[in-house]
């Protein structure tokens, strides 16, 4: 095991809080909650979630301990009730929408469709908001006083070009927005 740096017991103790909490993060749950965790509500809470049924491996994995294994028919019941919540064709556009991901739980078809489709809209507008960062950050850059000519030149180069990949940007998203209001209306949804 390698010694920590001499002289910088800060900096090692900030490694080391970095990587416990990497490690952390790569757990589904905290080891002290799996003995006194209802498996059954965890199941109804990563159903309503929409995660996969992998999930409860990544459960199995962060209770090591013998004594605290997941009850797995609570929690596929659990699931399958929240599941049930999650799968409802209006939260496919709210998700889609927001930018969540979608590990494909739904066994309806319209819920993946109707995903895709917002996550579409979300995606282009994400896009656009980009681009008008980008086009204002150097519109500053051009404004400054301390911007050489030459380089404002760039820059206004920069804009024109900028601003053409956002009419096109703007152009997708309107396409996507009425592919969405299309889809919706043909699903009732």
């Amino acid at each position: 095991m390698r010694r920590l740096p001499a002289g910088r017991p800060a900096l090692a103790r900030a490694l080391l809080a970095w990587a416990w909490a990497a490690l952390a993060a790569c757990t589904t749950m905290a080891v002290q909650a799996c003995p006194i965790t209802d498996w059954y509500a965890q199941g109804v809470a990563d159903g309503r979630a929409g995660h996969a049924s992998d999930r409860l491996g990544g459960h199995r994995e962060a209770c090591p301990d013998t004594t605290a294994v997941p009850d797995e028919r609570a929690w596929l019941e659990g699931r399958r009730e929240g599941l049930a919540e999650y799968c409802q064709p209006h939260r496919a556009v709210d998700a889609g929408l927001a930018g969540r991901g979608y590990a494909g739980v739904c066994r309806d078809p319209r819920y993946g469709r109707l995903y895709t489709a917002a996550r579409r809209v979300h995606d282009t507008r994400s896009r656009v908001a980009s681009i008008e960062r980008d086009i204002a950050a150097k519109r500053r850059d051009i404004a400054n006083g301390s911007t050489s000519e030459v380089r404002r030149g760039f820059l206004r180069r920069d804009v024109l070009t900028l601003e053409s990949d956002r009419n096109r940007a703007r152009s997708a998203q309107s396409d996507a927005e009425v592919a969405l209001d299309k889809l919706r209306r043909e699903l009732g949804v």
